[in-house]
């Protein structure tokens, strides 16, 4: 709400310099509400709010910037505005790393409000990179990795075209966007025709509505290469959002054409403002309140997933979960680790989260000191299951190792990579089974190899980096390796594994 808030206030400063006395209607804003995605993942939890919300608020940064190109000693007494602003857009890749985008279409927007001198664009950039500057060495030092692990989860740098262009429809395609952002183009091209003008402040005037709504666009390309989210909407959102940006507010201008006038902004708004009644009561993706909620793409209506799942019409609280296989099986995992019993991977209690191959993998006598769960659902289950249970995700988004293995196939994103168990248990069971011994036999031969990958190379150093404690030396040392370690890729196979990383006879 202060995004959208912050956003159609910023859009309205511009209509009214744009047209001074005159009245502005909030269509693009109007979309926006429209959109049932965003209503889901305004309340979502995830981090949907806090980038809409750092959108609108940098859009009315910049409309509080008087725009005086080519003039240094006015620009200059801007100055109270101009710095917090740029730290401000450098806060972007904090709330989410690909934000980085729309940060620098801001900060390029910035520099043309208060002139291009080359040592005033470096000292902007400079002030817009501190803050994540300095969490990149943090990450670096702490985690040992360049980027979000989430990111080499889901091989973030690699190009999916494909699915990206499915995402895009998926999203598009339900709500028949193309009609609003067709009429509202027609608005946003009389703020572009500005760029031709001869004045200089009106052509930086119109980049401040051009830019940040090419840098949606960009961001939009960017989310289609990686091939989107198994989320329906949710990262095409905050695209949508930032081209929405110029007409959250339009001014109602009259055109001269011959004997007629037409107003653009009152065209538009015929055809908004019925399709956001049609698009509020009616459009949604064809797979909402079917099922489960996920559609043949492998792209789910999440906010009805949960709906199913719970048996909740509206599910916020843990005890919301109660009828919830993951919130009972998080239940028994807490009492578990109150009784300090200990189990891998799962407990025998929770049948339905036990499979045979969990069983037969670790002997009943080697068990680590603390309660383990290796699953696939790693949030409810684990709120659940309490601080004393430790949670491996075996689709690797919380998990170093599960993370680094190679990718096989193109799958649904997210779900792409799967830890076998074999690795789970040699990574928790007791250091003595790994190590010889009459016991050591019962443990599986893909056991043993997914042991002995473990203390072998970049695989050993990986671990050491996220597991030792942390000193200063440490730190320094993790710095040094994060490039490599972001690099390294595993076979699933404990075997091949091993083969890979550990040198004959180690």
């Amino acid at each position: 709400m202060l995004g959208l808030w912050a956003a159609t206030l910023a859009a309205a400063r511009r209509a009214r310099d744009e047209a001074p006395g005159g009245p502005a209607l909030p269509l693009g804003a109007l979309v926006v509400v429209a959109l049932a995605a965003y209503w889901d993942f305004a309340t979502s939890g995830l981090e949907t709010g806090l980038i809409i919300a750092w959108l609108g608020i940098s859009a009315l940064a910049l409309t509080r910037i008087p725009v005086v190109p080519g003039d240094p000693n006015r620009a200059a007494g801007n100055s109270v505005r101009v710095w917090p602003a740029a730290l401000l857009f450098g806060l972007g890749p904090l709330v989410r790393p690909d934000l980085a985008i729309p940060a620098g279409a801001f900060l390029a927007a910035l520099v043309l409000v208060v002139g291009r001198r080359p040592l005033r664009t470096a000292a902007l950039a400079a002030t817009a990179a501190a803050l994540p500057a300095a969490y990149q060495v943090f990450r670096m030092g702490y985690f040992a990795v360049l980027v979000p692990n989430t990111a080499i989860a889901k091989e973030a740098s690699a190009a999916r075209w494909d699915q990206g262009l499915r995402y895009l429809v998926d999203f598009a395609g339900p709500y028949w966007l193309w009609l609003p952002l067709a009429a509202l183009a027609c608005c946003w091209l009389v703020d572009a025709g500005a760029l031709l003008r001869p004045s200089l402040r009106k052509r930086a005037a119109a980049a401040l509505a051009v830019l940040p709504a090419l840098g949606g666009v960009l961001h939009a390309l960017y989310v289609i290469r990686v091939g989107g989210d198994f989320m329906h909407a949710r990262l095409l959102l905050p695209s949508l959002f930032a081209v929405l940006l110029p007409v959250m507010a339009v001014p109602v201008r009259l055109r001269h054409v011959g004997r007629h006038s037409l107003a653009p902004s009152l065209l538009a708004a015929a055809v908004v403002v019925p399709w956001a009644l049609v698009c509020a009561l009616w459009l949604r993706p064809p797979y909402h309140a079917v099922g489960n909620g996920v559609g043949p793409q492998g792209i789910a209506d999440e906010r009805w997933f949960y709906v199913q799942f719970s048996g909740h019409p509206h599910p916020v609280t843990l005890a919301d979960y109660d009828r919830a296989d993951w919130k009972r099986a998080g239940d028994a995992l807490r009492l578990l680790a109150e009784r300090e019993r200990v189990v891998l991977p799962v407990p025998a209690e929770v049948s339905e989260t036990v499979t045979e191959e969990q069983r037969r993998l670790l002997p009943a006598h080697w068990v680590p000191a603390r309660v383990v769960l290796s699953t696939k659902s790693i949030g409810l289950l684990g709120y659940a299951a309490g601080p004393r249970v430790h949670v491996v995700d075996r689709l690797g988004l919380a998990d170093p190792i599960a993370a680094r293995l190679r990718l096989a196939r193109r799958g649904r994103p997210g779900h792409e990579k799967e830890l076998p168990a074999e690795w789970v248990v040699a990574r928790f069971v007791a250091p003595e089974a790994l190590h010889g011994g009459p016991e050591t036999a019962g443990l599986e031969p893909a056991v043993q190899a997914a042991g002995a990958a473990l203390q072998c190379g970049a695989l050993e150093d990986l671990l050491q980096a996220v597991q030792a404690p942390l000193t200063p030396e440490r730190f320094g040392r993790n710095v040094l390796a994060a490039w490599r370690l972001t690099a390294l890729r595993l076979p699933s196979n404990p075997v091949a594994a091993r083969a890979e990383l550990c040198a004959p006879g180690e």
